[in-house]
């Protein structure tokens, strides 16, 4: 009786398995990923349709580069700081009783990481909208706000 209801198991379990894998799953064209079919990624994909002239494609190069270059120039010590979280924080959890300090050192790091993070995004979104034009501005307001749209809609039941 218990060998059956295994095998019966393990066949419900590959069953579902195989349907899952036959039934490709459908999004909205808005939640599809940023990832080309290539693999390849388009940072600036958003700005397509914007009319850029040359100069501001050149400028938002540069831009995209200087990026870059922070970005790798940084990423040791992200990455370090990064390791240090999840070693402090797998110490903690294994430590017979809550230690306070070291929860207050781990929150207070990770907060400093989000903090500079989140200065890197903005600074950036400023420079992008000192390339554009006001039309131009607003034409990616509208883009980004239609893109973005049906991550707050309700889904229907």
């Amino acid at each position: 009786m218990r060998n059956t209801l295994i095998v019966f198991g393990a066949a419900m379990l590959l069953a579902q398995v195989f349907t899952a894998q036959a039934q490709p799953i459908e999004r909205p064209q808005a939640a599809r990923s940023h990832w080309s079919a290539g693999g390849e990624r388009h940072p600036l994909r958003m700005l397509r349709g914007l009319d850029l002239t040359d100069e501001q494609k050149q400028q938002l190069q540069d831009l995209r580069e200087r990026q870059q270059q922070h970005r790798m120039a940084n990423r040791d010590s992200v990455k370090e700081a990064h390791q240090w979280l999840k070693r402090s924080t797998e110490q903690l959890l294994s430590l017979p009783e809550f230690d306070a300090t070291l929860a207050a050192e781990i929150a207070a790091r990770k907060a400093e990481l989000l903090k500079t993070r989140e200065q890197e995004k903005l600074k950036a979104q400023f420079e992008l909208q000192q390339v554009l034009s006001a039309e131009q501005l607003a034409k990616l307001k509208a883009k980004h706000k239609t893109k973005h749209k049906h991550r707050f809609a309700i889904p229907k039941g």
